[in-house]
């Protein structure tokens, strides 16, 4: 796939979470061959990064300044950026909060949902097991973390 001739990040204020905005922007974004991704943020917006043609990312911005039935758009902030060479466009979760490689020892995963912090370490063969003390309000992560070699099951803490 050619690299992305044009990219951006878009902010979309009003009331546009629970009106299916995520969705109606994944199907404009298929029609115009935008990738990328959108995602409601806890402010009540909704994010948007879309890369490539510019003709096809403008489109997109244009969708976005109306918004699918239902929706109330008030702004759409919209900053250019790098690329990250995306190959769909997708709804994204939650943002991630951190990511920290330990130097000889692997790394580790943290990421806040709803006010608890949830934490993974994956550590080196050879080293000492790391242990992040979190809280952690949900049962249905339960003590496997995610799944995937190397992993050790999260911690319960403060």
């Amino acid at each position: 796939m050619a690299k992305a001739e044009h990219a951006v990040r878009a902010v979309v204020s009003g009331d546009v979470q629970g009106v299916g905005f995520r969705d109606a922007t994944v199907r404009r974004a298929g029609k115009e061959g935008v990738l990328g991704w959108v995602r409601n943020a806890e402010d009540g917006t909704v994010q948007v990064h879309a890369e490539g043609e510019r003709d096809a990312v403008d489109a997109l911005l244009v969708f976005l300044r109306m918004g699918p039935r239902g929706a109330a758009v008030e702004d759409v902030a919209v900053e250019e950026v790098k690329a990250e060479g995306h190959e769909q466009f997708a709804v994204r979760g939650v943002s991630a909060g951190a990511f920290e490689v330990l130097k000889n020892r692997g790394f580790v995963l943290r990421f806040e949902v709803d006010g608890a912090m949830l934490s993974w370490a994956v550590r080196s063969p050879n080293t000492v097991a790391m242990r992040t003390p979190l809280r952690m309000p949900y049962p249905e992560y339960g003590a496997a973390g995610m799944p995937g070699e190397g992993l050790e099951p999260p911690t319960r803490g403060l």
